[in-house]
């Protein structure tokens, strides 16, 4: 089970919140959405980084690159690779 800082449960009667990404995959799809739009905006350019600030137990990332390994035009993830990848950055220790 996940824990707050403070020991407590994250989700159920009892926890702090829920986000977006934890009830549904449809989220991160939409983003991809955006963000495979705005790379072809952009020029499909050869090396893209995706860096999330607060991922939390990565939910919405792991939602996004699903959805993009889905995507009919590699071009985009083979992008992500060459770039570097994918950044989660997380202070929090939970």
């Amino acid at each position: 089970e996940d824990k707050t800082k403070n020991g407590g449960a994250i989700f159920g009667p009892r926890g702090d919140f829920v986000t977006a990404p934890e009830i549904s995959q449809i989220f991160g799809e939409c983003l991809l959405i955006w963000l495979f739009t705005e790379w072809q905006t952009l020029g499909k350019p050869q090396r893209i980084q995706l860096v999330e600030i607060g991922p939390g137990p990565g939910t919405l990332m792991a939602d996004v690159l699903t959805a993009a390994i889905g995507l009919q035009d590699g071009e985009f993830c083979a992008a992500l690779a060459r770039g570097g990848g994918i950044h989660l950055v997380e202070v929090s220790p939970v």
